[in-house]
């Protein structure tokens, strides 16, 4: 038997993050702060909307099926036939450090549509109704399956997602990730390392100061948001006020040499 160690460096070098958040809070942009930190990295785009990036200059490919046509050649790919690719020789030897999902609201429809639509086909052969339990079971088995082999790969992966707000069993608001499923949304958020809540506020102007945009990320439970962190030594903040989701990673993976040495650079870095 051949026993780990928490310590070791590839444990801490692959995070796990989701992050979600309003339509036009910033998510998407993640990605050019992931490159700036680490390097390169590979989005599994589903959103049709890269414009915040587009001056990075980042690798991506856009996705259009759960496991359809997948034609590279022909600019054709599914979720499945990428996964491939990231799994392979290739991905690695491509020095690829981070993979994106944009977004978990978009790729939760893609993984339903072929699962309904297979469902409606046989139940019509036999001239009966889908059998709509085992329609949501095949889903969540496939959705959250996905989603669990992607984020056990040997690299960053950060997944993005609409915000859902719902009402818990005792009434109380909840901010969950926009996937088909409240169950499934709740599932979700139990793989990652960081669930974070993005949020964008914009300051109008006022005497002496122009108007201007705000974003802040929630690192835990807070007024409803589904977040956490595993933040072992309690360096981040409740609410951070950044969209530098890769920046809050690194200060929570570093050694209390490498925290020490930054927080005497930069007094405003962690909880002051």
């Amino acid at each position: 038997m051949k026993v780990m160690n928490t310590g070791n460096d590839e444990v801490a070098e692959a995070q796990k993050a989701l992050i979600i958040g309003d339509p036009g809070a910033g998510k998407t942009s993640i990605a050019k702060h992931y490159a700036a930190r680490f390097g390169k990295g590979l989005i599994l785009s589903m959103e049709s909307g890269l414009s915040s990036v587009r001056s990075a200059g980042l690798d991506y490919v856009p996705i259009t099926s759960w496991d359809g046509t997948h034609a590279p050649d022909d600019g054709v790919y599914s979720f499945k036939g990428v996964c491939r690719f990231v799994a392979s020789p290739e991905f690695k030897a491509a020095g690829y450090r981070w993979v994106m999902v944009d977004s978990l609201t978009e790729l939760s429809d893609l993984c339903w549509e072929p699962i309904e639509a297979d469902a409606k086909a046989k139940a019509a052969l036999k001239n009966k109704d889908p059998d709509g339990f085992k329609v949501w079971n095949d889903y969540a088995a496939a959705f959250v399956g996905g989603c669990k082999w992607l984020r056990d790969r040997g690299c960053h992966v950060i997944m993005t997602a609409l915000a859902k707000s719902k009402d818990d069993d005792n009434g109380e608001p909840q901010v969950l990730p926009h996937v088909r499923g409240n169950a499934v949304a709740a599932q979700v958020c139990g793989l990652y390392d960081y669930v974070f809540g993005l949020v964008r506020v914009s300051v109008p102007a006022s005497e002496g100061q122009e108007a201007r945009v705000d974003r802040y990320l929630i690192t835990g439970a807070y007024k409803g948001w589904a977040c956490k962190a595993r933040d072992e030594h309690g360096r981040l903040k409740l609410v951070e006020k950044t969209s530098d989701v890769a920046e809050l990673i690194t200060r929570v993976t570093m050694t209390p040499e490498e925290f020490a040495a930054q927080r005497w650079a930069n007094p405003l870095a962690g909880d002051e």
